[in-house]
């Protein structure tokens, strides 16, 4: 029931027998002049309207679900989901680190900048020297996340949370094994 239609139908019954309407086709009169009636042809249009309306919306949520499984099983074929895009990251700045191809004689720090879904895990967008290039990297990327609502940790690593997704800034240590979370 629409109780705003109700209302206002109720108004042009009550002002119709105001005036001194009384019988059934004097109201109906009324209330078809009103725009209130419609024929029985498009009563069962706007029903089987919004059927389908109903249907396709079950349709949405269950092809969202599916696209969603299908996007996790497809970053973990591509090796995000196992860290090799974290190893990848670590190649290159080994490689800014120490142009001459030795290891750096003393462990390196990275900060990187990491995004993903809540409860999903994510993946390392880009490495960085310092902190401050980090953050000049997501504000001129243009990624969806504003840092001056950012919550900052003792090691000066920042987190942004959206309803559904989050950005961090961290500090990771750059070792023989790869990335190390929170060493320096």
């Amino acid at each position: 029931m629409n109780a705003r239609r109700v209302n206002a139908a109720a108004g042009v019954l009550h002002a119709a027998q105001a005036r001194g309407r009384a019988t059934a086709a004097g109201l109906a009169a009324d209330l078809e002049a009103a725009g209130l009636l419609q024929s029985p042809e498009t009563a069962e249009e706007m029903r089987a309207l919004r059927a389908r309306v109903a249907e396709l919306e079950a349709e949405r949520h269950t092809t969202n679900d599916a696209l969603a499984s299908m996007t996790v099983a497809q970053r973990a074929a591509e090796g995000r989901a196992d860290g090799l895009a974290v190893d990848r990251s670590v190649q290159r700045l080994r490689a800014v680190l120490a142009p001459s191809g030795a290891e750096p004689e003393r462990e390196a720090a990275a900060w990187a900048v990491s995004t993903g879904e809540i409860g999903q895990g994510g993946e390392v967008l880009r490495l960085f020297a310092t902190r401050e290039m980090a953050c000049e990297y997501v504000r001129r990327e243009g990624l969806p996340f504003s840092l001056d609502r950012a919550r900052e940790q003792e090691d000066g690593s920042l987190y942004v949370e959206g309803r559904t997704d989050w950005l961090g800034v961290d500090l990771h240590a750059v070792t023989g094994l790869g990335l190390a979370a929170g060493e320096r």
